[in-house]
């Protein structure tokens, strides 16, 4: 609107900033809130520090605004946007609205329609999305929007790794299992996991039933989930823990109460 998409940013505290329409971040000293820039060129924002204030383009406070100016504000449709990675972003209808969204580049040029329910993260060109209706729900689709792969439409979601596979994950809270795919849709193991972590020099760990093993790109495991590790619940009680990181063949997790390292020895 008037130039200025607004941008959520994924930091701590979060905040939400202006993507000019040449590419250009307007961030100012960060905003809880932001609202659409007006046709005389100013936005209301709310600060991080809980006040009101209108900016201009460059982001500098040009007035002193309060929560009662909403009520004047013209909140028709507009963009709002979110970060996705790669330069890219996804689009929803309005500020408060994402039940449907759009791709975006980086130039805040629209690249599809608002066609998605949600979206993941780009990775080396794709992005997993679910479609708000058609054919397929859950598609990998590449940087302007084009399906590259098919995946189950029974899939609750998914995550592409950096070095490769699609973990795809299947069910419900309380009996969530997870398998293994390529990037072009296909099932590299039929066998279920209760998690598939993240992929080191090829490998990955699989847990089942309270027990790991490891899994290669291939889909072809390495060792059968074997070692029993302790299922420490989350704070919220309702899932447990899985070993999923490894990093210089070594995974660290919970064994007989102890916090262990367990190195990999590859032959």
């Amino acid at each position: 609107v008037n130039g200025h998409a607004i941008l959520s940013l994924d930091t701590d505290p979060a905040v939400e900033v202006y993507l000019r329409s040449d590419g250009e971040i307007i961030r100012g000293n960060g905003y809880e809130y932001c609202y659409p820039f007006a046709s005389d060129g100013r936005a209301l924002v709310k600060s991080l520090k809980g006040g009101w204030l209108y900016v201009d383009g460059t982001g500098q406070a040009v007035a002193a605004g309060a929560a009662t100016d909403l009520a004047e504000l013209d909140l028709r449709p507009v963009p709002h946007a979110e970060a996705a990675g790669e330069n890219m972003y996804f689009y929803a209808r309005s500020l408060g609205d994402f039940s449907r969204l759009g791709l975006m580049d980086q130039r805040a040029r629209h690249l599809t329609g608002l066609i998605y329910k949600n979206h993941g993260a780009f990775t080396d060109g794709l992005c997993y999305a679910i479609l708000a209706e058609g054919e397929h729900k859950n598609v990998l689709i590449d940087n302007i929007g084009t399906v590259q792969a098919v995946l189950p439409d029974d899939c609750t979601w998914a995550r592409l790794d950096e070095e490769g596979p699609v973990i795809c994950s299947f069910g419900q809270a309380g009996d969530v299992y997870q398998q293994l795919y390529d990037r072009d849709g296909n099932q590299l193991n039929a066998a279920t996991f209760d998690s598939i972590g993240e992929f080191y020099n090829g490998l990955a760990i699989i847990t089942a039933g309270g027990k790991m093993g490891l899994i290669d790109q291939e889909g072809k495991v390495v060792i059968e989930p074997a070692l029993t590790y302790d299922q420490t619940l989350y704070a919220e009680g309702d899932r447990a823990f899985h070993p999923f990181y490894m990093d210089e063949d070594c995974i660290v997790a919970p064994l007989n109460g102890k916090v262990a390292i367990v190195q990999i020895v590859r032959g």
